[in-house]
């Protein structure tokens, strides 16, 4: 919604991991060098862990960028059952193989798919995307996958992406083997404080920015001392921050502007999603109707006309958002399916007093015949 009022080609702060916005700091430099280092190995587990949020999805997102498709065979999985029987059933899915009718063992299947790609010259890669959610079973079930070789050589090189808690699970004894078979490991922390601000303009520059810094001294050190320097933080905030200039017609973000903005997404998780901001939104429903069939604008000029109904559009898309799909693995049972769904409805709920409060807003520049 704020692209266009900045001059901006892409969002720079959303929260999908996009190799092209990979800020080189520090950490992810010695990191990326882990990895390639691990990847250069041939064999073995390779290791990296960080807290959430610090752009360990992102890293792998850019190495497997530039791995060449006619060299390697990639797979991804994200465990949510972790067992040994369910983390094969995705390794040999996520490698496109099925078992047969009459070879029911979706290890032999893969194990034939290995040997496919290896006599191809590919080869085999997968990356266990949270992985400190695989319980004991499926913890050696890939240190026994990674073990499979064709004479000297591997077929199988795993990658493992988790939390720190995973790294003190294998710590113990009962891993010992696991520990013996890791190659590389690196573990990525949130961002060098004075890396927050670089960080910020690199993204911004990306995304289209070419002016000023948008985000003044002030305001740096404010996100920086909200957000631990932690990536995801810091982009969810910012994003919030372009938004709320947007609103109110600003071109720089000032650190007096920050700490109402956290405060707002701190108690957006304690509102009354059933109480005001529903009522708010239905009453911003039945304006944007007025607004398209009467074309109701300050001057009631044919131009400005176009322009209220072409804002109720954006207001309409708004409050009736294309409806969510939300994909859940056939796997799961159906507490766990349950559970998966109301966290992804409980984050959905959470963000309905923003649309409404930032639709208010967008109907007030329209009224007052501002550019919207």
């Amino acid at each position: 919604m704020y692209k266009a009022f900045f001059g901006l080609r892409a969002k720079p702060f959303r929260l999908n991991p996009d190799p092209r916005f990979l800020f080189a700091s520090r950490g992810a430099k010695r990191a990326m060098d882990f990895l390639k280092f691990g990847l250069y190995q041939r064999e073995g587990l390779v290791l990296l862990t960080g807290a959430s949020g610090v752009g360990k999805s992102l890293l792998l997102r850019n190495l497997l960028a530039q791995l060449p498709a006619e060299q390697a065979a990639v797979a991804q999985i994200q465990p949510i059952l972790g067992d040994a029987g369910a983390v094969l059933r995705q390794v040999a899915a996520a490698f496109g193989v099925t078992a047969e009718r009459d070879d029911p063992s979706p290890l032999a299947a893969l194990q034939r798919q290995l040997l496919v790609e290896a006599q191809a010259g590919r080869r085999a890669l997968l990356f266990v995307d949270e992985a400190q959610n695989l319980d004991a079973g499926g913890i050696e079930l890939l240190r026994l996958l990674s073990n499979l070789q064709i004479g000297a050589a591997s077929t199988l090189q795993v990658f493992l992406i988790a939390r720190p808690e995973f790294r003190r699970r294998i710590a113990g004894p009962a891993f010992e083997s696991l520990r013996q078979r890791i190659v590389a490991a690196d573990h990525l922390d949130a961002l060098d404080l004075d890396e927050v601000g670089p960080y910020i303009a690199w993204r911004m520059q990306r995304a289209g920015w070419a002016h000023a810094p948008l985000f003044d001294d002030a305001a740096i050190e404010a996100i920086t001392a909200s957000t631990a320097a932690v990536a995801r933080r810091i982009n969810t905030l910012c994003d919030r921050l372009l938004m709320q200039a947007f609103v109110e017609g600003r071109t720089t973000i000032r650190g007096e502007d920050i700490a109402p903005v956290v405060d707002e997404m701190a108690g957006e998780w304690s509102i009354d999603l059933a109480g005001p901001a529903a009522a708010d939104a239905a009453a911003l429903r039945r304006r944007a109707s007025d607004l398209a069939s009467t074309g109701d604008a300050a001057d009631g000029s044919p131009r400005a006309a176009a322009a209220g109904r072409a804002a109720a559009a954006d207001l309409s898309t708004t409050l009736h958002p294309e409806p969510l799909v939300v994909a859940l693995d056939d796997e799961l049972g159906t507490d766990d399916r349950l559970l998966t769904l109301e966290s992804r409805m409980a984050a959905l709920e959470a963000s309905t007093a923003q649309v409404a409060k930032v639709s208010r807003a967008i109907l007030g520049r329209i009224d007052a015949g501002k550019p919207v």
